[in-house]
């Protein structure tokens, strides 16, 4: 079991790494077509790369869809499925019993469908035109990220939507420190079980405390980066002299 979850988190790290937000607009778009709302035109997921994402993680084509509720729902029951899988498997490999071959079994079987049923959900989404990402135009009434999407992507990976948000050295310390304190809860528990000592019990407590909080404020934490994206750039106090006494006028400079 060690091996296909280190498996697994490898492909996740890995793809994780690709995910790429829809790109933000560009110096050539004109100030009226920026201001205008109407004239913002709605990127559109492209229906390969979110089915190819959902296969290898089920949730994550949501994601680039925008659906960040129907995302935590089947990433959270794959996750659910597949350590029971893994793990009756694994007993199976230790003890041999049949039993826990034919439940393994039964939790691949539902593994299947449930992945299954993503990737038609990606597939509606697509072709009933659900899918509608945030615009990412300077301007509009709405952030250039879509806070909620880097919300889930970060409950998924920690770091993940600090890498949505383009904030990679936050990514790499919030997944560092998540799985710092994920590695101290393991092997508290493994000393703990082998020891019985009561000082193992509490580090694990501990461990799983700090683990829990920092859990949420790397979620928190992409939400607001989310929904600050770009803000320093688009407003900046400019100090303009004007009038014949060169009085300073304070502005808003607006960069593209």
């Amino acid at each position: 079991m060690p091996k296909t979850f280190l498996t697994l988190i490898l492909i996740v790290v890995f793809y994780a790494t690709a995910v790429t937000g829809q790109s933000p607009a560009s110096g050539s778009d004109s100030l009226a077509q920026l201001t205008d709302a109407d004239t913002i035109p709605l990127a559109k997921t492209k229906l390969w790369p979110a089915l190819i994402r959902s296969a290898i993680v089920p949730g994550w084509g949501q994601i680039e869809q925008e659906h960040p509720g129907r995302a935590a729902v089947f990433y959270g029951l794959s996750v659910y499925l597949f350590y029971n899988l893994a793990w009756n498997y694994w007993q199976y490999d230790k003890t041999g019993e049949h039993a826990y071959w034919q439940t393994a079994s039964r939790y691949a079987i539902v593994y299947a469908q449930v992945n299954a049923l993503n990737m038609i959900d990606v597939v509606h989404s697509y072709v009933f035109k659900q899918d509608q990402p945030w615009p990412e135009k300077l301007f509009s009434d709405l952030p250039v990220k879509s806070p909620w999407g880097a919300v889930t992507r970060s409950a998924m990976l920690p770091g993940w939507g600090q890498l949505y948000n383009e904030k990679y050295i936050k990514s790499l310390i919030s997944l560092g420190i998540c799985f710092d304190f994920a590695r101290k809860v393991y092997v508290f528990n493994q000393r703990y079980q082998y020891t019985g000592r009561k000082y193992y019990l509490e580090r694990r407590l501990i461990n799983s405390w700090y683990l829990g909080l920092f859990y949420a404020l790397n979620m928190i934490d992409a939400y607001v980066d989310a929904y600050l994206f770009k803000f320093d750039d688009m407003m900046r106090l400019t100090v303009v002299c004007s009038g014949p006494d060169l009085v300073p006028l304070i502005g808003v400079h607006i960069e593209f």
